[in-house]
C-alpha cells in the first residue's frame, strides 16, 4: 500500500502522529546494560579484560620465562667479561698477556735490526741460520694469528708467501741473481 490508496483522512492521520520520540531513561539503560553484557558495547574509558585461569597460568609462565632468561643473560654476560678479563689480565707470571705479546714483539724486531747490522761481518752460515730463525718465526707468529682471528688478510698473505717460496730458500741468493720479492 502507497500513499496514493489512502484515503484523506487517514492521510491528515498519519500527519498527526509524532515525527520523533523520546525513550524513557529506563529502556535506554536496560538496552546499553543488555549489550554490554553480550560484548557488543564496551564501557566507556576503560576496557575490561576478562580474568580466567588460562590467562592467570599464561601471567605466571611469562613472569617465570622473564626471570629465568634475566638469570641466564647475566649469567653469559658474566662469563664473556670473565673469558675476556682472563685473556688480557694476567699469565702464568703476573704480566698481561698484551703486555707479554708487545715485548716479544718489540725483542723479535731488535733481534732483526741486529741481524741486518750484523750482515756483513758475520759468517754467512751464521747469517743464514738467522735468516731462516727470522723468517720461521714470522711464519709462526702469522700462523698464530691466522688462527687467532681467522678473517685477517694479512696474515694469511704472509703465511701463503712463505709456504709458496719454501724455507730452504731464503738465503740461497747467488750474485748476479735477481733477490725475490714478496708483495702483499
Amino acid at each position: 500500500m502507497n500513499n496514493d490508496e489512502l484515503t484523506p483522512s487517514e492521510k491528515d492521520a498519519l500527519q498527526s502522529l509524532p515525527k520523533e520520540r523520546v525513550p524513557s531513561a529506563f529502556l535506554e539503560e536496560r538496552v546499553v546494560r543488555t549489550l554490554r553484557r553480550r560484548g557488543v558495547l564496551r564501557s566507556p574509558g576503560r576496557r575490561m579484560i576478562e580474568i580466567t585461569g588460562l590467562r592467570v597460568a599464561g601471567a605466571v609462565a611469562a613472569c617465570v620465562a622473564f626471570v629465568i632468561c634475566g638469570f641466564a643473560l647475566g649469567f653469559w654476560a658474566s662469563a664473556q667479561e670473565g673469558v675476556y678479563k682472563d685473556m688480557t689480565t694476567l699469565e702464568k707470571n703476573g704480566v698481561p698477556v698484551a703486555l707479554s705479546v708487545q715485548q716479544a714483539g718489540t725483542a723479535y724486531i731488535l733481534a732483526l735490526e741486529n741481524l741486518a747490522r750484523v750482515s756483513g761481518t758475520t759468517p754467512s752460515d751464521e747469517l743464514e741460520q738467522g735468516r731462516e730463525v727470522a723468517l720461521n718465526t714470522l711464519y709462526t707468529a702469522a700462523d698464530q694469528m691466522v688462527h687467532i682471528i681467522p678473517r685477517d688478510v694479512l696474515s694469511r698473505c704472509i703465511v701463503n708467501a712463505i709456504e709458496t717460496t719454501g724455507e730452504a730458500g731464503v738465503g740461497d741468493e747467488q750474485e748476479g741473481a735477481q733477490p725475490r720479492v714478496i708483495q702483499f
